[in-house]
């Protein structure tokens, strides 16, 4: 097969992880039958994926091999707890996938091709979806519960996250610095946001226009291990301590309560299953059995839509699905991406990576990121060094520059 006609091919893959989430949704007659579609995509995407990553590599790298272990220990726990294999298989392929992925794009060339396709992919879904808000919310064509191209408002993130971070790597790659086209794609996605009024998201994205002004000026990533402490005791104080409460009066200003609209109410059922099973938790179950604790009449913030599978929380989602083993193994991965950050922080896409990485921890705190994003970013971040300087006429060629790092 060309080089071509693959790199196409992984188009289309990326493509299909990072659909629209209207297709999750029971919304619209027959939109069920598109995710059953969706579904089928991923799985002969991961086939093709793990054919041409076996072929292409002599050996598994960490990050695939402890994706892999984080992946199975949620499925035993799913076997052993007898729960919902079918379930599994949507995450479990979408994370596996696309660490696969981002590390068969590993190449300067490869990877500016392949993102600027991925983009017009992005931008047209954008369109599309402010031609959804236009209609529901201008012209009133609906009268269901508010359901846009790209879901659910606080599911906006899922698609302009990856669209921002991509607009990022091909300008950085291509001209060493983020471009005016980028910045704009920031501003567009905070406008949407903002006019939602989905809180965490648009606060989250902020952070990128900050980046925009400081991106050549402050070596941010130098501190790239912080951050990861800082995710991990700010989930400590939010889940265990309610430290919300001291906060009260900021929190009515963006009208948020204490309990997060209720998460709080699934953190604590999601505590008490794990002292049940502390070592490998209660693997992947279905929307029934976990209406057992998520699904609480919880006055007066009575959760009538918690018919859910996660704990709205990254943390507290693995920790339910696959214990003390599962959690371990995240943060060996989260902590392995940031060491990768700091040791190479003056690589100009360091910077960038950081910060995507920052938003996906403050946005992991109130909801289930476990989505293509993560671990595609993540997978990029570790093997940065290697698509910035893929040989050493490029070093040579960048070592006046005062961002260069020695291979």
């Amino acid at each position: 097969m060309n080089k071509s006609r693959l790199n196409n091919i992984l188009v289309f893959i990326l493509i299909v992880f990072f659909e629209p989430q209207i297709f999750k949704e029971n919304a619209f007659k027959g939109v069920g039958y598109v995710d059953q579609i969706y579904k089928i995509l991923k799985i002969l995407s991961f086939a093709v994926v793990l054919l041409v990553y076996t072929y292409k590599k002599t050996k598994y790298s960490k990050i695939v091999l402890s994706v892999f272990a984080l992946q199975l220990i949620t499925f035993i726990s799913t076997i052993i707890n007898k729960g919902s294999v079918m379930r599994f298989i949507g995450p479990a392929i979408t994370t596996v996938t696309m660490v696969m992925i981002a590390e068969i794009l590993i190449s300067r060339k490869i990877i500016v091709e392949v993102l600027k396709k991925v983009n017009i992919y992005f931008v047209i879904c954008f369109i599309l979806n402010l031609i959804s808000i236009i209609m529901i919310d201008v012209f009133k064509l609906t009268n269901f519960t508010k359901i846009y191209f790209l879901g659910i408002d606080n599911r906006f993130i899922f698609t302009l996250l990856p669209w921002i971070v991509s607009e990022g790597i091909v300008s950085i790659l291509e001209n060493r610095k983020l471009s005016k086209r980028w910045f704009w794609c920031v501003i567009a996605s905070e406008l949407v946001l903002l006019y939602k009024f989905s809180v965490a998201a648009m606060i989250a994205v902020i952070l990128f226009i900050l980046l925009y002004f400081i991106n050549n000026k402050i070596n941010i990533a130098k501190y790239s291990k912080i951050t990861l402490y800082c995710y991990v005791i700010l989930n400590v104080l939010i889940v265990f301590f309610n430290i919300q409460n001291y906060f009260t009066p900021m929190l009515n200003i963006v009208d948020k309560d204490v309990t997060f609209s209720g998460r709080t109410f699934l953190w604590d059922g999601v505590k008490e299953e794990f002292l049940k099973s502390p070592i490998l938790g209660n693997g992947m179950q279905s929307e029934e059995y976990d209406k057992s604790f998520f699904y609480k009449s919880t006055a007066p913030y009575y959760l009538s839509f918690a018919k859910v599978v996660h704990a709205h929380n990254s943390a507290m989602t693995i920790i339910y699905r696959g214990g003390g083993l599962a959690i371990l193994t995240y943060l060996y991965i989260l902590y392995y991406c940031t060491d990768k950050i700091k040791k190479n922080y003056k690589n100009p896409l360091a910077n960038l990576f950081i910060v995507s990485i920052a938003i996906i921890f403050m946005l992991s705190i109130f909801d289930t990121m476990d989505f293509a994003g993560l671990y595609f970013i993540i997978t990029l971040a570790i093997n940065m060094k290697k698509i910035m300087y893929e040989n050493k006429d490029i070093e040579v060629k960048y070592l006046s520059d005062k961002y260069t790092e020695k291979i």
